[in-house]
């Protein structure tokens, strides 16, 4: 019997972990103001946990990840996660041996019939399976290998020219005992303050800059499909920058204005 040859058809549901979360009614968190936001918003939201109740942004849902459809969710507060079926299946309180069967003829059944629109046919929802397989297939293109040393130092050094230490920080250093010759000489290595508001548009300067910024920690590509820098919220205050032993600068520590708990700092 001969084997038969891989192909990229692989079978793959017509529905995915976002129309089961809508059909349990779970609720999405746009903004996680403690900071756990996902960071790929075009393949996991943030939402709140249907068993623990989290709403800090410790539970979400992922469809893709490292370019591989997955359909999970999962709880980092209370350790619960499931996939689709499971998922469906544990909060409609369906039982049996054949209970995941179940769910997916359920799930299935409630695409085919969404409010709005026309039945859809078997055809047309193994149609729409393809672009679930195509949005992991690009987000396997946008995945990279980190650039080196040197390419993430001048990125980070080229960033680092549009932001400013903020006065509010400038004082808070002041107030730990730093004077303003030192502060001057942090600047210059990197101490800044953040800025959510520009976030975006530091990003859109550095690739006009010709820089590239896949592949280096920090950068992402948001919810709009736009690149952005790591900056929100739950993460302001002023960066430290950490520098390797050849001088490259590999990254940042957030001095945080409004720390978790003990820890004071955060990363980009």
């Amino acid at each position: 019997m001969k084997k038969r040859k891989r192909t990229d058809s692989y079978p793959v549901a017509p529905f995915t972990i976002f129309d089961v979360a809508n059909m349990l009614d779970m609720e999405f968190l746009e903004n996680c103001k403690n900071g756990y936001q996902v960071k790929d918003v075009q393949n996991a939201a943030n939402v709140v946990c249907p068993f623990c109740g989290d709403a800090r942004g410790k539970a979400s849902i992922c469809v893709c990840a490292e370019g591989k459809i997955i359909n999970v969710f999962h709880c980092f507060d209370c350790g619960t996660g499931h996939n689709m079926l499971t998922l469906y299946a544990e909060l409609c309180h369906l039982t049996g041996k054949d209970r995941y069967k179940k769910a997916y003829r359920e799930i299935y059944r409630r695409k085919q019939e969404e409010p709005g629109r026309k039945k859809k046919t078997r055809e047309a929802m193994q149609e729409e399976s393809q672009g679930i397989k195509k949005q992991a297939r690009k987000q396997k293109e946008r995945m990279a290998e980190p650039v080196d040393a040197e390419q993430r130092h001048h990125v980070y050094k080229k960033m680092l020219s549009y932001l400013k230490l903020k006065e509010y920080h400038r004082k808070d250093l002041e107030r730990r005992g730093v004077n303003a010759e030192i502060i001057r000489r942090m600047e210059e290595k990197g101490y800044k303050s953040t800025s959510k508001e520009e976030s975006q548009q530091i990003a859109r300067r550095l690739i006009k800059q010709g820089l590239r910024l896949e592949g280096v920690p920090g950068f992402y590509i948001n919810r709009e499909g736009d690149w952005d820098l790591n900056f929100y919220e739950g993460n302001s205050g002023y960066l430290c920058p950490v520098y390797t032993v050849d001088g490259y600068l590999a990254g940042f520590q957030i001095r945080l204005d409004n720390p978790k708990g003990k820890n004071k700092y955060g990363v980009v």
